[in-house]
């Protein structure tokens, strides 16, 4: 393990690049990037010829910015197919799918809209209080603004930080409810969908509360309102963080990836909840039915610094390769986002939190 990054086979990095060019297509072609299958992501983009899942896609740009690192020769090829991406879904999944379904309007950008939608296959008006249909979803949202500072970082791009401060001053005060916590979801004209429930200190409210740290150490103080208005939720769920541990696997492994951003007892006690949990979250029956659930598990796992779950995580990635490997994007059920975060398990460098960056607690 280097700088918290775990030890990867030499050949992994390589599975990544194969992984990530049957999900997208050849970076290289003016069609890059291809649509993603049509069970996978609603139409959207110019002439709905675009097919874009915000979770898939900020799982891709991270796997490219880690490509770019892992093959320094070929870093401008590799980041540029990262920008070409970021660009694609802000084109795609930051404009309506279709006059039916209207986004707010941007009055600082003429023609352009506020946030997100993730690009769910089915839509309607107003959205449902579960995962059916389109909308903002603050845990996709989350991950996109994660990857666009891990593409700031590699590249320096100005555009990328300003994306992500504009993405967050757009959403936030339809999300957060100052001093209470964060919607996990709105429709994507931000209107409140019935339903939900009232918003609460919870794992989105610690996640935004890293986010928006991460971001303001680039910028410090252009997030100080958002950060107030977070800071009693977040510091009401860090107290009780280590009861809110699941076996879910997905869960498991995001809450090692926000783990490693946080500082304190109450961070050491949650850590100790995890490794507790290991032996039910770790269970390679999770990817019988949703293979990319068990995937978070392998990826979270592996950002632990325990030996025995690494050790756990490392070789149940080996028996899983031939799995991933011998299916084409599109065949299967769920086959991009099995992909993409499969090949993030395979090589997780830029989940890692890296030296420089902020911890909170």
């Amino acid at each position: 393990m280097v700088n918290g990054i775990p030890a990867v086979r030499s050949n992994y990095p390589i599975l990544v690049e194969t992984l990530m060019r049957d999900v997208y297509g050849d970076w290289k072609a003016e069609s890059f990037p291809k649509p993603l299958p049509r069970d996978e992501a609603g139409p959207g983009g110019p002439g709905g010829r675009q097919r874009r899942y915000l979770w898939i896609d900020a799982f891709g740009v991270l796997n490219f910015v880690t490509l770019s690192e892992r093959f320094p020769d070929r870093a401008n090829e590799l980041l540029g197919a990262a920008g070409t991406l970021i660009k694609t879904v802000h084109e795609t999944l930051g404009t309506p799918r279709s006059s039916e379904f209207p986004m707010l309007v941007d009055p600082d950008r003429p023609g352009c809209y506020k946030g997100l939608r993730i690009g769910k296959l089915h839509a309607r008006c107003n959205s449902d209080a579960g995962m059916q249909f389109d909308g903002m979803y603050w845990h996709y949202i989350d991950k996109w603004l994660f990857a666009l500072i891990r593409y700031h970082q590699a590249t320096k791009s100005t555009d990328a930080l300003e994306h992500a401060i504009r993405i967050v001053k757009n959403v936030h005060l339809y999300f957060c409810v100052p001093g209470r916590g964060m919607r996990w979801k709105v429709n994507t004209d931000m209107k409140s969908i019935a339903g939900l429930g009232e918003a609460h200190p919870n794992h989105d409210a610690q996640t935004a509360f890293i986010i928006y740290t991460l971001i303001d150490s680039f910028r410090p103080g252009v997030l100080e309102r958002e950060l107030a208005d977070l800071a009693r939720p977040f510091q009401a769920y860090y107290q009780v963080a280590a009861e809110c541990v699941s076996s879910d696997p997905l869960g498991y492994g995001l809450t090692w990836w926000t783990n490693q951003f946080l500082r304190g007892p109450e961070a050491e006690r949650e850590r100790e909840a995890l490794i507790e949990i290991a032996p039910l979250a770790l269970d390679r029956r999770f990817g019988i039915s949703l293979p990319f659930r068990l995937y978070g598990a392998l990826l979270g796992g592996q950002m632990s610094r325990v030996s025995s779950i690494i050790d756990n995580c490392a070789k149940m990635i080996e028996t899983l390769i031939p799995k991933e490997t011998s299916t084409v994007c599109g065949d299967v059920e769920h086959s991009a986002i099995n992909k993409v975060m499969f090949a993030a398990a395979l090589c997780p460098d830029e989940w890692v939190k890296h030296e420089d960056d902020p911890s909170v607690g």
